[in-house]
């Protein structure tokens, strides 16, 4: 398992994905798209009638328009993702467009994390006819930026507005006090390096621990080139995961774990180690 290491800022990774579809709701929508900070966890997130190229480059652009655009935008290869348009926009607004490995959610982790969870809360909240989910989206992504991060041990909301989120039902201040601007920025700065430095270990700290884990149930195959090999076939369900398909033949490392196979009719595909699995030829 390749860990990554936490970037230096918000923005400097987000990953996007779309969830669904969901049951239409009366406003028409049938899918959630969402953009999620890699270091602060903080979630942007909108719902929409369907998952298009159109519907995910306006996305980008708005959040753009509000944010700045990031440096480094992740997704899955779904077709919205990687059409011409698309890539058009990414570039046009400066960001670094890449995506994951084919049927490896892992380097998706961050934006699938919280789709499950978004799925979990919504069944709390929307009527049984599960029409009037988008009425409560708000409400969940909000939760969820304002609450202590499993990972990071901070807000999402505080690492990226750089302050503690306000709660309707904090009590109102009586009095406001206003420092001196040259104060302030300095508190600010110096408040900033704390706790970003502690972000950044517990991001470390729990990637150490979930590698072991990984690492723990993965044998350690060394793959190599001219290699035959199974994979796992694309789409299956967890429950028949034991099914592959092949074989294939390794003919390019790109990466520690990720491969360029060929099948026997030429079709080249690119996948991680941890879905494929040594051929072995009877004798």
């Amino acid at each position: 398992m390749q860990l990554i290491e936490p970037p230096g800022e918000v923005f400097d990774l987000v990953q996007m994905d779309f969830a669904g579809p969901l049951p239409q709701s009366i406003n028409g929508n049938r899918y959630v798209i969402a953009l999620t900070d890699y270091l602060s966890k903080y979630v942007i997130s909108k719902a929409v009638p369907n998952d298009s190229t159109q519907t995910a480059a306006e996305f980008l652009i708005d959040i753009t328009l509000e944010f700045g655009p990031p440096h480094q935008l992740q997704t899955d290869r779904g077709s919205h993702f990687t059409s011409a348009i698309f890539e058009a926009v990414a570039n046009r607004l400066g960001c670094v467009h890449t995506v994951s490995t084919p049927y490896h959610p892992q380097s998706q982790g961050v934006i699938e994390r919280f789709n499950a969870i978004f799925k979990q809360q919504l069944s709390k909240y929307t009527n049984e006819h599960y029409d009037d989910w988008d009425v409560y989206l708000n409400t969940i992504v909000s939760s969820y930026n304002s609450s202590i991060h499993q990972i990071t041990q901070f807000p999402p909301f505080q690492i990226f507005h750089k302050r503690k989120p306000i709660s309707i039902f904090d009590p109102i201040k009586k009095q406001v006090t206003i420092p001196r601007v040259n104060d302030y920025w300095n508190h600010f700065l110096r408040f900033e390096k704390v706790y970003m430095d502690q972000v950044k270990k517990n991001i470390r700290q729990q990637q150490q621990y979930s590698k072991r884990r990984y690492d723990r149930h993965r044998p350690n195959i060394q793959f190599i080139i001219g290699q035959k090999v199974f994979i796992i076939k694309p789409g299956m369900h967890p429950a028949f995961r034991e099914l592959y398909e092949g074989p294939y033949t390794i003919i390019k490392q790109l990466g520690p774990q990720t491969f360029d196979v060929l099948d026997v009719h030429d079709n080249m595909k690119r996948v991680h180690s941890s879905q494929m699995k040594p051929f072995l030829e009877r004798e």
